[in-house]
């Protein structure tokens, strides 16, 4: 058999945390923190968090390696009676 390696530029995520924070792991070429910190919130979450975001009830975000991940839960439209609308109920996502 014969192999041939090729080298490939890694990307590196954005990081959270402040340069000062940050170490690259013996397996990896990419800096990653212990934690992420939230911005405008003053705020830093552990590895591994899961938080739904401030300022909107269907967003969740998890913090993973200093990186933050976030994703928008989709909603099947509400179906209203006659006489009835649809309202959002604040905390809640799905009704």
């Amino acid at each position: 058999m014969d192999f041939t390696w090729t080298c490939l530029h890694q990307n590196c995520l954005p990081l959270t945390c402040p340069l000062n924070e940050q170490f690259t792991p013996p397996d990896s070429c990419c800096p990653v923190c212990q934690d992420c910190v939230i911005e405008g919130q003053n705020g830093r979450v552990s590895n591994g968090s899961t938080w739904m975001d401030s300022d909107d009830d269907c967003v969740t975000c998890t913090c993973n390696m200093g990186y933050i991940e976030c994703s928008i839960e989709e909603c099947l439209p509400a179906v209203c009676p006659d006489g009835q609308k649809q309202v959002k109920i604040p905390g809640k996502m799905l009704s």
